[in-house]
């Protein structure tokens, strides 16, 4: 056996090692690339993949306008429709809380009810209060014994110069009730063309009350959420690949 053939035959073991260790490495490379692919998609699906709609969502109409929303919908007692918006929150530019896009009610306005209107009957007004750089206007429920708090009262933001936060209201709950271990139920209410977006908050002496400290920044992401779920602008171009509500 020469030189020159062991020479071959090592040179031909080599090609098929290296053959073997590109296709390997393509192999790795293309799992790699559909890896990447797959959490890119997920990353900027509409819908979290816990969703009844997840990927992409469909589209409702509420009033005369459509929003795109994630899971399912119904009719507030037989009137208006409303819905719970759980987008992703990679696609709210400038969040304040990932909480915001995860538990939005969404609810039709309707005309004849007007909410923040209903929501005032039997209160009294009670001053100011600020929060915040926001400053609003109270309104109370008569004060309970023993607590001597009352049970109800809604907040009215009053917009000061050119502020950037939307106009929007919050009504609480359970004041009275606080010391006893009960719970307080606050909600923030913003309107938007024809929607309201509420947020719901519920604290307690175990779970705390943080968030009564940055209502502002809450309204703001309910207008970021309700911006980027109005399709209605767009929805020649939606209604091609999603389906419709009407």
């Amino acid at each position: 056996m020469t030189l020159e053939y062991l020479f071959k035959i090592t040179v031909k073991k080599q090609d098929a090692l290296l053959h073997v260790k590109v296709v390997f490495l393509t192999i790795i490379s293309l799992l790699t690339c559909a890896s990447i692919v797959s959490a890119n998609e997920k990353r900027d699906a509409f819908c979290p993949d816990t969703e009844q709609y997840a990927p992409h969502g469909i589209v409702v109409r509420m009033g005369e306008e459509y929003y795109r929303t994630c899971g399912d919908w119904n009719l507030g007692g037989g009137i208006w429709r409303q819905f719970i918006l759980k987008v992703n929150p990679s696609l709210i530019p400038d969040l304040f809380s990932t909480y915001s896009p995860s538990n939005l009610r969404v609810m039709e306005k309707v005309e004849g009810i007007d909410r923040l209107s209903n929501q005032l009957r039997s209160l009294t007004e009670n001053g100011t209060r600020r929060i915040g750089q926001a400053q609003y206007r109270v309104y109370q429920s008569k004060s309970l014994e023993p607590s001597g708090k009352p049970a109800r009262s809604v907040s009215v933001f009053m917009p000061e110069g050119d502020s950037a936060i939307p106009q929007h209201w919050t009504s609480c709950w359970g004041w009275s009730q606080i010391e006893q271990g009960g719970w307080l139920n606050c909600s923030v209410y913003v309107q938007s063309g024809e929607v309201y977006g509420k947020l719901l908050f519920i604290g307690s002496k175990e779970r705390g009350f943080a968030f009564l400290n940055h209502f502002p920044e809450f309204a703001k992401d309910i207008e970021r959420v309700l911006k980027v779920a109005n399709v209605t602008d767009k929805f020649h171009e939606v209604s091609k690949y999603l389906d419709i509500v009407d």
